[in-house]
Parts: C-alpha cells; sequence; structure tokens
C-alpha cells in the first residue's frame, strides 16, 4: 500500500480538505460544521495522504503554535500506516518551521497511541462536541516516528 503525503496550500487545495474533512467529521461524527472549519485553517500547514491511485484518503493541519489537528482518515483507510504516515509529515512540518512543542486534543481511545509516541497528558479529559477528549503534548524532538518525505 504505497502512499503518497503532500503538503498543501489551503487557499488551493481546500476543496479537497475540506471534502475530506466533512466525509469524516460533519457526516461520519455528526460534528456541525461550523465548528469543523475555522480561521486556524487560513495559517495551518495542511497534508493530504493519497493512495497509489492519487485518491485523498487521509489530511491533517498543524496550527503555527504547534497543535496537529483536524486529523481526518476515510474509514477504510484507517490503519496505523496511514496514521504514521500523516502524523510524520506534520511533525516534519513542525522541524522545519522549528516549532519545539505540539499538542493534540485527541479522542480518549488514542490516549494510548500517542503515549507511545511520547506524548503525555496534559489536563484532565473533557467533552467536545460530544465525544471525550484529552490534551497531549510533546516536545518535537521526543517524538518517535520514523522520519517521512513528503511531496510540496
Amino acid at each position: 500500500m504505497p502512499l503518497r503525503v503532500k503538503h498543501v496550500n489551503w487557499q488551493h487545495h481546500c476543496h479537497e480538505v475540506k471534502t475530506l474533512r466533512e466525509k469524516v467529521f460533519v457526516i461520519e461524527w455528526r460534528i456541525p460544521q461550523n465548528i469543523e472549519f475555522d480561521r486556524s485553517d487560513d495559517s495551518a500547514y495542511h497534508v493530504v495522504v493519497e493512495s497509489d491511485d492519487k485518491q485523498a484518503v487521509a489530511t491533517g493541519r498543524l496550527t503555527p503554535e504547534g497543535e496537529l489537528g483536524r486529523i481526518a482518515v476515510r474509514r477504510e483507510w484507517r490503519k496505523r500506516e496511514v496514521y504514521d504516515t500523516l502524523v510524520s509529515a506534520l511533525l516534519d512540518i513542525a522541524r522545519s518551521q522549528k516549532i519545539e512543542s505540539i499538542c493534540v486534543q485527541c479522542d480518549i481511545d488514542a490516549v494510548p497511541r500517542y503515549q507511545e509516541l511520547g506524548f503525555t497528558p496534559v489536563g484532565p479529559a473533557y467533552m467536545d462536541a460530544g465525544i471525550p477528549r484529552r490534551k497531549m503534548a510533546c516536545p518535537v524532538q521526543q517524538c518517535q516516528l520514523a522520519h517521512i518525505e513528503f511531496m510540496h
């Protein structure tokens, strides 16, 4: 399953990113569209993971403040390799932008996986749009994913 990661500009690729996020978050998870898209999209670094047939299967973003987010993976592609590829690409961006620490607001079920990557919980668990979540943080240099190059 060869994957390709593209670093995309929101202004030029918002349709591709929005389509994937709407399918995952708005339709599947029933998160209101006005919550899913925000002003941070304009300034964030976005990546899109494509399958070998150039189908967009996952997307995520990194804000200039170091927050990983809006990680959307099509249901049939929810495999560790896809998530690792996506997070690795976002970590590469964090390193290139000299961001020292990153955080993520993850689902409670994902806490153990982020702990494997070197993240630690910050504060108590909370509810967000009806989903139990936890903030996790990690110094970029301590994140334990291999370097994966991505296409610009």
